[in-house]
């Protein structure tokens, strides 16, 4: 009977019907929200074409001059963004940020921003309300990332929009590693950044090398993609521990993971810490494409997939 309750709340309360919180989904078709972005106190608000999330604690937003209007003036001037999520021209969420960093580049500048409150709309309100109850009397497991009430409502909404799961390949002495990542994006076609944990044995690896592969991925590899994810805390190990296709990658010769569908060879020019992470600048070498998939690999937070299913919107969810 008790475990029954249990599962009741879980699912009616907490909305929870996957038992997983972040679902994997087709990058391509999922996207439903539009994305506007406000400067400081003003109530005027812009189309955002493009925004990286680079971090969530805290949660760390790019913002390419290249994809607004006004934005390389206004990312060097500004001290607060707005971000609104739109769905059918109605606000359901909104991330309010601060700027902790400014990178310019040869053609294009990225305001790097901090999350300071988030609200949403995408569970009824009594949901909301009940939710933050019990994460404000749940006990935290040992090891891992503590977010609070505040943090995880911001890093929810910034899972609302699919974000693309990737692949970083890098060798070290003859020895390899493989691991995925969701937090990076292209600044411009020469220019592409990545966020990794400071205290994470992969950060020190590209750290210490300086080049890597970034690969996209097709969504049928998602469990093989998501397994990797331990690596992340594990040293290079030979080439035989990996799935790799036989021919490395044209100019930095680095294994390229089986099954991909693109790739970029990148090459570390500068790097920003904020919080947990560091912010990674790379340079791109080269662009492969090694074929056209129909659904690449990306995943969301099963509130989002919540709210599409209340709104009898058709949802592909795979569930590990």
């Amino acid at each position: 009977m008790a475990r029954a309750i249990k599962q009741w709340i879980r699912r009616k309360v907490l909305r929870d019907y996957f038992g997983q919180e972040y679902l994997c989904l087709p990058l391509e078709t999922s996207n439903l929200f539009t994305v506007e972005i406000s400067f400081d106190n003003s109530k005027k608000r812009i189309p955002l074409n493009q925004h990286l999330f680079l971090g969530y604690k805290p949660l760390l937003i790019g913002v390419n001059s290249n994809s607004i209007q006004e934005a390389s003036t206004a990312l060097g001037k500004v001290n607060q963004i707005g971000l609104h999520f739109l769905y059918k021209n109605q606000e359901l969420g909104r991330l309010q940020l601060e700027r902790v960093g400014i990178r310019e580049f040869e053609d294009v500048t990225l305001g790097i921003f901090k999350g300071i409150s988030a609200h949403h709309n995408l569970l009824p309100w009594w949901c909301r309300l009940m939710v933050n109850w019990y994460e404000s009397r749940k006990q935290k497991a040992a090891g891992n990332i503590d977010l609070d009430t505040a943090l995880y409502s911001q890093v929810r909404l910034a899972y609302a929009l699919p974000r693309k799961i990737s692949l970083i390949s890098l060798v070290q002495s003859g020895q390899h590693n493989l691991f995925p990542t969701d937090l990076h994006g292209e600044v411009s076609d020469d220019i592409y950044v990545g966020s990794l944990r400071l205290a994470g044995d992969a950060c020190k690896q590209v750290d210490e090398i300086g080049k890597i592969l970034l690969a996209d991925m097709p969504l049928s590899s998602y469990k093989e993609v998501y397994a990797l994810g331990k690596n992340h805390m594990q040293n290079p190990r030979g080439r035989e521990n990996f799935a790799f296709l036989k021919e490395d990658s044209e100019h930095l010769k680095i294994a390229v993971p089986q099954g991909a569908c693109n790739y970029r060879e990148l090459e570390k020019i500068d790097a920003l810490d904020v919080g947990l992470h560091r912010l990674q600048f790379y340079r791109v070498i080269n662009s492969v494409q090694l074929q056209e998939p129909d659904q690449t690999l990306a995943h969301i937070h099963f509130y989002y997939a919540d709210w599409r299913l209340r709104q009898g919107l058709k949802t592909d969810i795979l569930v590990r």
